[in-house]
């Protein structure tokens, strides 16, 4: 039995059979450079979402935990973030042309006071 089987039968055993099991993939077709791990199979409740995923890389699995409400919240956050930048993007841009153009005054003040013709 491979290492996979018993992965999959092991977490199985408390979180009842996966939702998710993916075929196994052909070595030769998984890019070299991808840095995520495959997915090989998943559990899931109304709760949480367990997902297990196999090393582009090594031989080695690992376990992706995650909390659905944790995560809806966060990408809720995000949208609103995205949101409130497009809101505040003419304010800033207006902003730094008056920092810019204040600079721009002082430095023409300045060299006013020197400038001998």
């Amino acid at each position: 039995m491979s290492k996979l089987n018993v992965l999959v039968k092991s977490i199985s055993a408390n979180y009842g059979p996966s939702t998710t099991l993916a075929p196994a993939a052909d070595p030769a077709s998984i890019d070299s450079y991808e840095a995520k791990g495959i997915l090989v199979a998943s559990w899931e409740d109304a709760q949480y979402s367990f997902n297990l995923v196999h090393s582009a890389f090594t031989e080695r699995f690992g376990l992706v935990l995650y909390s659905k409400r944790a995560n809806a919240e966060a990408g809720l956050a995000i949208a609103e973030s995205v949101r409130l930048e497009k809101q505040a993007g003419p304010k800033k841009e207006a902003d730094r042309l008056k920092k810019e153009t204040d600079a721009l005054e002082v430095a023409r003040q300045k060299n006013q006071k020197t400038f001998r013709p």
